[in-house]
């Protein structure tokens, strides 16, 4: 806090010229970002300093005056900003809201240490920002119900209720916005899973709304007795990360910014405030340490002796279409082996890419078989031709790279471009998961189907690819690294990372082909290929071993067509 002092900037209105009517989009997105990483410091900064006030109020005299002065100031620099101007609720509602969350909070830390002349434009600016959110998500007949997959809605409806309940007996409008949005807003906390805690978004966003949550449901708990840390989703979500972003995660999966690094503190005061078994295990077992100002502000008192406990080994998430499979989840980075299946209802709708049946594989705390890209901005031209295509994932395509139907100008529509589970299993020595896309091809193809076996022992997975098409086509089984994809004497693709290593034998016969990136790809070098089927054909079946560190298994397909069978060193996996 102290730091910040002087480093942040004041802002200003002028700063941000552009508005959201006829200006260039790829510049208008760019002002947008530049406004949420400017004000929400700010707003940190407010809160940081009104709370160090009440801290210590009595016990540190010398130093009250320099906090009060230094929240006054980034109080009266957010409430000078114009609610119709750059930073409204039309132009970026992340910043209206975030600004009236935080002036709201400060006057309920200092209470009458914020002069009346300052009080009145803080609150007056509440009221103003507020009431554009209420206007927003209760819009025609119920917006927020019409639209229950709005992200920013359902995130606003959490704001709305959570500045409504301390702006009560403060702001003019407080007591109609509690009464419309905190009991829908608490029974409904997220769209994008069911009580199995799942979160279609990816675990990108599900680590940013961590954060929200901090910031909404302790004020709400402290001033309401209304615990929502202890609904059955929410305590379930603890559970979610920490199978898809366990301990050492080198990057998120699955979604946008699957490509960015986690960043352990969110995790950290989210598992320590739900308070379970998993969730405290989740966030002891985390490198870094709690956000400060999340256990502080409204700290949640919770009973004493929960005894941490880690998660099963593997998991699936009905709701939302995915399955984690680790050798042993309690086992360090380093020695961790992790892979990811996805084929979901959500398909690709929202933060959610074209990837049905695909997968992704870590190991000793790095990367192996990866999704491609990287992120730039949402519903950029270059997310849309790659990132978000099912070329850029470990999935299947026909035909040089056509993939799954992509969301794009109807994302509602993409609900039903979808995927699938028809069964999951799990015992200590093999996970299995069975996968659908058919729907996600959008009647390209009249069979897609995955199934994966992961042999925890042998840390060898089996991937089974069904597929046929009302018309001949060339199939191809993508494949992304880090590092370039190499053929062994032996026939196998080998995937050399920094900290351990995969290798991929096609037992069916398949062609195997590297290709570049698109030029409008963004971001570091990555390595793509492909095995493809030997000819056009209207059905086609891969089934690819991936051996985990390339120990050297010896692997022979047997069985018959309709019913195969892979002994792996003498051991025998029926496929079907």
């Amino acid at each position: 806090m102290t730091r910040n002092t002087t480093n942040l900037p004041v802002p200003a209105d002028a700063n941000w010229p552009l508005r959201s009517i006829n200006v260039d989009t790829k510049a208008y997105i760019a002002q947008a970002g530049v406004i949420r990483n400017t004000i929400t410091p700010l707003a940190r900064q407010l809160e940081s300093a009104a709370l160090l006030w009440r801290l210590h109020a009595t016990d540190k005299p010398d130093i009250i005056d320099l906090n009060l002065q230094e929240a006054i100031r980034r109080g009266n620099q957010l409430a000078a900003l114009h609610p119709d101007g750059p930073t409204s609720y039309r132009e970026q509602d992340q910043a209206t809201r975030v600004i009236a969350l935080s002036l709201i909070k400060a006057i309920d830390l200092l209470g009458p240490a914020v002069e009346e002349k300052y009080r009145k434009v803080w609150l007056d600016a509440v009221q103003r920002r507020g009431k554009a959110i209420y206007d927003s998500i209760l819009g025609s007949n119920g917006k927020i119900d019409q639209y229950p997959f709005d992200s920013h809605g359902g995130t606003n409806y959490g704001m709305l209720a959570t500045i409504a309940t301390l702006g009560l007996d403060r702001v003019p409008d407080a007591g109609t916005w509690f009464d419309f949005s905190l009991r829908g807003y608490a029974n409904s906390l997220s769209p994008w899973g069911g009580d199995d805690g799942g979160f279609a978004n990816g675990t990108a966003y599900a680590e940013y709304s961590e954060e929200i949550y901090g910031q909404l449901w302790q004020p709400i708990a402290a001033a309401t007795g209304v615990n929502l840390f202890r609904k059955p989703w929410a305590i379930k979500f603890a559970q979610f990360m920490a199978h898809f972003d366990q301990p050492g995660s080198p990057t998120h999966v699955f979604g946008d910014e699957h490509d960015v690094v986690p960043v352990t503190q969110r995790s950290i005061s989210y598992g320590k405030s739900v308070q379970s078994p998993v969730s405290l295990w989740y966030a002891n077992s985390l490198a870094g340490k709690e956000n400060a100002l999340f256990g502080l502000h409204a700290p949640v008192i919770e009973g004493a002796g929960v005894t941490p406990a880690a998660p099963a080994d593997a998991a699936q998430y009905p709701s939302i279409g995915w399955v984690a499979m680790h050798s042993k989840i309690t086992d360090p980075a380093d020695k961790l082996a992790s892979v990811y299946f996805k084929s979901s209802p959500y398909g690709s709708y929202n933060h959610g890419h074209a990837d049905q049946n695909s997968l992704v594989i870590n190991s000793g705390g790095g990367q192996l078989l990866v999704e491609a890209g990287k992120a730039d901005y949402y519903g950029s031209e270059q997310a849309k031709a790659w990132y978000r295509q099912t070329r850029a994932h470990n999935a299947i395509t026909y035909d040089g790279g056509i993939g799954q139907e992509l969301g794009i100008g109807d994302e509602v529509a993409s609900l039903g471009w979808n995927g699938a589970i028809s069964n999951f299993g799990t015992s200590p020595t093999l996970d299995t998961v069975t996968g659908t896309a058919t729907a996600a091809y959008k009647g390209a193809l009249s069979v897609a189907v995955r199934q994966v076996w992961y042999l925890r022992e042998k840390n060898v997975v089996v991937v089974r690819d069904k597929l046929s098409s009302p018309v001949p086509r060339i199939f191809e089984w993508n494949m992304h690294s880090l590092k370039e994809m190499l053929i062994d004497g032996n026939g196998k693709v080998r995937i050399t990372g920094d900290r351990s290593k995969l290798c991929l034998l096609s037992l069916t016969g398949s062609n195997f082909e590297t290709f570049p990136a698109p030029p409008i790809a963004v971001g570091p070098k990555q390595f793509h290929a492909a095995f493809k089927s030997l000819a056009l054909t209207s059905s086609a079946e891969f089934i690819v071993l991936l051996d985990i560190g390339c120990k050297g298994n010896v692997a022979v397909l047997g069985g018959t067509p309709a019913a195969p069978v892979v002994t792996i060193d003498g051991q025998p996996l029926r496929l079907y």
